[in-house]
């Protein structure tokens, strides 16, 4: 199998996790979520369908690129990351637990940032993939803390 299939594969595994998680914890969130106090930069909600499959390839090839170039502590911190990416979206619209979902995703871009500092250090093509990432996960962590601020 050539390598560019196997990269395929890997970006389909990536993507079907994330989806396969939001499917399973899909509830009616409208009534709730639209209740909450938002910042005035929340983007309309296709903006999230819109970006985060973007960004979920962009994952997926970093993932690969560590899995591939990496030796070190970078593929755990990889795999923490995506498990805490993933975590997220039942924390905080399944179980509607904002002030979880907050530490979760602090804690997520914090550890995605010493990631990407660890990965840009070694000069790592994985580095570059996951800084928009990091950059929507920044934004991210303002938006849910001031849906937490505002309870």
């Amino acid at each position: 199998m050539s390598q560019g299939v196997k990269l395929l594969l890997w970006i389909f595994g990536v993507l079907a996790l994330g989806l396969g998680v939001g499917m399973l914890f899909q509830p009616d969130i409208s009534p709730w979520y639209e209740g909450l106090s938002k910042s005035s930069l929340t983007p309309p909600d296709y903006v999230f369908g819109v970006v985060w499959p973007i960004l979920y390839v962009f994952i997926a090839t970093a993932g690969w690129y560590v899995f591939d170039e990496e030796t070190g502590w970078e593929k755990g911190l990889y795999v923490l990351q995506l498990l805490l990416n993933y975590s997220w979206t039942p924390v905080f619209f399944y179980y509607q637990q904002v002030g979880f979902g907050l530490l979760l995703i602090i804690s997520l871009s914090l550890i995605t940032s010493y990631l990407v500092g660890m990965l840009y250090h070694v000069g790592s093509k994985a580095a570059i993939l996951l800084t928009p990432y990091l950059l929507w996960l920044y934004f991210a962590t303002y938006l849910n803390y001031v849906i937490w601020y505002q309870l």
